[in-house]
């Protein structure tokens, strides 16, 4: 009996010594959203490409972005007033339509790397030697 009740009384400080608060847990988590873009069309190789609505790219505060398109990836990049460098680290794999997932190759492939940046409007434009990335601002 008294193995059990120590037993019982250690879990409990384990557990209670490994917990933390949920307000140091949700603020750990937290970014903020600096811009969403949506890709409209896309120019590799001078072929351009246009896209289905729905493929994102989301910049967060601490340098890190999301993708969202047929599967969900993730990635940094580094930003000043009229360039920009990406890299997508990873990606999801998830079964899509053949012509959603060959798209989402080409683009994974192609947006890696420095490029300089063009605002109009509501839409912004990433531009290096090999290819064009055409997007629209939905949230800035």
């Amino acid at each position: 009996m008294l193995k059990k009740l120590t037993l019982c009384l250690f879990a409990l400080l384990f557990i209670t010594s490994c917990a933390k608060n949920t307000s140091e847990l949700s603020s750990e988590k937290e970014k903020s959203v600096l811009a969403t873009y949506e890709l409209s069309v896309m120019k590799i190789n001078n072929k351009s490409i246009k896209v289905p609505k729905g493929f994102e790219i989301i910049l967060f505060d601490d340098n890190t972005l999301s993708y969202k398109g047929c599967n969900v990836g993730f990635g940094s990049y580094q930003k000043s007033d009229s360039e920009i460098s990406v890299q997508i680290s990873g990606l999801t794999r998830k079964m899509c339509e053949k012509n959603l997932m060959d798209l989402e190759n080409t683009f994974v492939g192609a947006f890696r790397g420095e490029f300089k940046t063009q605002t109009s409007g509501k839409n912004i434009s990433f531009i290096n030697k090999n290819s064009n990335f055409f997007f629209n601002i939905l949230e800035k």
